[in-house]
């Protein structure tokens, strides 16, 4: 991902499933504070799910299936939405 999504601060979808990305998922996704809707579904994303997905507080659709994430869930994602 490049840095420049990350200076859309007032962003509240973005939408990146099936695009073949392989990376880790960046955790200045955590900067996206205002995002309501966050699909990185059908990718090739490794490593774990960042832990400053907490900073995403209104965040209320998370797609992340069918990728190649490890480790286990932030336990964030059961108080979030």
């Amino acid at each position: 991902l490049t840095s420049d999504i990350f200076k859309l601060k007032s962003i509240q979808e973005l939408c990146l499933g099936t695009n073949s990305i392989s990376s880790s998922i960046p955790s200045e996704i955590g900067l996206l504070s205002n995002l309501k809707l966050l699909h990185l579904n059908q990718n090739s994303f490794t490593s774990t799910i960042p832990s400053s997905i907490a900073n995403l507080s209104s965040l209320r659709e998370l797609m992340i299936y069918r990728n190649y994430l490890s480790g286990p869930l932030p336990t964030v994602l059961g108080t979030l939405g």
